[in-house]
């Protein structure tokens, strides 16, 4: 199996035929419909239900399920359908049941990024896309033109402003991420940013008017002062957090003295195959007398790194 399908939010479940999901009746049909499966949402937040005093894997409920917690504040968007063809809802909660629900339902909101370990790959795109879509209306309530409150349209994909007309989209951030390998060895930085511990390789947001080879060298170049002669496309991951799409590269370095940029990385270094095989184990690799771990096997990151590995 491809290293690059067991990565999450890629595994593309949901029909989104925009025709079919923004049509007027929609949500009403599909709240009639037997088949229909909502996902719950509260904020930032998504419903874990809890066993054993630990979450498991998110589900999804029928309306009968969850029509107490709904009233004028619910915000309902229209995910598209399932392989099954069941129409898939995600629900927004008002805050003011939120302590209600986690008790009858027995769960728990969870920050999806700090539990994604525990959702399955094959349903974390319907997940990952509440997290992007409600955080974007959040975030995004007033139109950029007028500076008016905007009212939500199509059932969650758009936001209109009723002063200008104005359509507002959610957007999606192009991120580099890169393996930049030379001499059979492969470069490793650690973000100030990071969680303790962790190094990944070189990633960046693209500039605009820039090509993905531009911002690769450009990134890789502003961290460590490694030129790049030469990038090839591996894959993408979606990464809902808030909303980015990550473009997997392999980046073949001219050089290998590394200058660190200090406003961007604390530490870079070039590692070998064995040490990075070292770094990714459950045991985690020694710098400088500190245990460190790689990126998870959900990330992108990790899956362009395991494929490096596995093409000796």
């Amino acid at each position: 199996m491809s290293k690059f399908n067991e990565i999450s939010f890629s595994k593309n479940i949901l029909n989104r035929d925009a025709n079919i999901r923004i049509s007027p009746s929609f949500l009403q049909d599909a709240l009639k419909n037997p088949v229909t499966k909502i996902a719950l949402f509260c904020d930032d937040f998504v419903f874990f239900p809890v066993q054993n005093d630990k979450i498991t894997n998110p589900t999804t409920y029928k309306y009968e399920d969850i029509k107490g917690f709904v009233n004028d504040n619910a915000f309902w968007i229209a995910a598209g359908f399932n392989d099954a063809n069941a129409p898939i809802l995600l629900l927004n909660i008002d805050a003011k049941y939120k302590e209600d629900c986690e008790q009858k339902l027995n769960g728990s909101f969870q920050i999806l990024r700090s539990a994604l370990w525990q959702i399955k790959i094959t349903e974390s795109e319907i997940y990952g896309l509440g997290n992007s879509l409600y955080s974007w209306h959040k975030n995004h309530q007033f139109c950029a033109k007028c500076g008016s409150k905007t009212d939500v349209a199509d059932f969650g994909f758009k936001r209109i402003c009723p002063n200008c007309n104005t359509e507002h989209f959610p957007r999606v951030d192009p991120v580099v991420i890169m393996l930049v390998t030379k001499d059979d060895k492969c470069l490793f930085g650690r973000s100030k940013f990071f969680p303790p511990g962790l190094y990944s390789i070189l990633a960046g947001f693209m500039e605009p008017c820039e090509t993905i080879e531009q911002a690769c060298k450009r990134e890789v170049f502003e961290e460590t002062s490694i030129e790049i002669e030469k990038v090839e496309y591996i894959a993408n991951q979606p990464w809902p957090f808030a909303s980015q799409l990550m473009i997997g590269l392999h980046a073949f370095a001219k050089n290998s003295e590394i200058k660190i940029n200090e406003d961007e990385l604390e530490d870079a270094l070039w590692l070998s195959r064995d040490e990075v095989r070292q770094l990714l184990s459950k045991d985690g690799f020694e710098i400088n007398g500190t245990k460190v771990f790689g990126p998870r096997p959900s990330a992108i990151a990790h899956a362009l790194v395991s494929d490096w590995l596995d093409n000796i």
